[in-house]
């Protein structure tokens, strides 16, 4: 018997920061289960960034179910290949089960893209399948229990991200509130400022603020803007002077 999970869901901030917080979301407090992820292999190709990935967790299979030799294993590793498409703002993963794959098939497959009402905001769709080979009895108990996991382990990884998230939005906010520049001493920048300084709030880490002498109205730093970030970068390199002036970059 094959099962299956098939999860839609929108994250209202950019694809760029949405695959951020996935490649950085664990280990966490919040999921105890995964106790850490190790990086197997890591490379990057014209806009193409791949990375495969292992997660620790522990094994959480019910004690009496674990009376079963094959089953009392001391921790489950679970793989993930990542593709990860700049250009194009699209990622792919892809996962399954490393424990068990003799006895046992899960899978699963997302996609994240661009939403198409909005491109500040990410779209992702996944599918999960189950398969246990044989065990009889035992099999048909582990594959209710099976789909129990990979439900409540989706939900979770999808609470999870959404917090950090507004987590993120909330510093970056913050940050942007301190900022404070005079664009009447600067008439050369003031027309795209608020967009370059938006996107660089949103993609790095800014460390702190200096003082400096542009202004820009601050409701222009709405980080909820219909306007594509990716437009900004063409005008990144044009700042760059001005911009190593007012911020300091982690």
């Amino acid at each position: 018997m094959v099962l299956f999970v098939d999860v839609h869901h929108v994250f209202k901030h950019p694809i760029e920061l949405v695959a951020q917080t996935h490649f950085n979301k664990y280990p966490t407090k919040r999921e105890p289960f995964v106790e850490r992820i190790d990086t197997l292999e890591q490379f990057k190709e014209g806009d193409l960034e791949y990375r495969k990935r292992v997660a620790i967790c522990t094994n959480v299979v019910p004690s009496f179910m674990r009376k079963l030799a094959i089953l009392n294993e001391p921790q489950i590793l679970l793989q993930e290949e990542a593709w990860q498409h700049l250009k194009s703002r699209k990622l792919r993963l892809k996962s399954c089960n490393l424990t068990w794959a003799k006895y046992a098939s899960m899978s699963e497959q997302a996609t994240f893209r661009e939403h198409h009402s909005n491109p500040d905001w990410t779209i992702m769709e996944q599918v999960g399948s189950i398969k246990i080979n044989g065990l009889g009895f035992l099999g048909t108990l582990i594959e209710q229990f099976a789909q129990s996991f990979l439900n409540s382990g989706v939900q979770r990884g999808l609470d999870i991200m959404d917090e950090i998230l507004v987590e993120k939005a909330e510093q970056l906010q913050s940050k942007t509130d301190s900022v404070e520049v005079a664009h009447e001493d600067q008439p050369h920048v003031c027309h795209d400022t608020p967009n370059i300084l938006k996107y660089i709030f949103k993609n790095y880490n800014v460390k702190r603020a200096k003082k400096c002498n542009v202004t820009v109205d601050r409701q222009l730093f709405d980080i909820n803007s219909q306007e594509p970030l990716s437009k900004t970068l063409l005008n990144l390199q044009k700042f760059s002077e001005f911009l190593t002036q007012c911020l300091v970059i982690e």
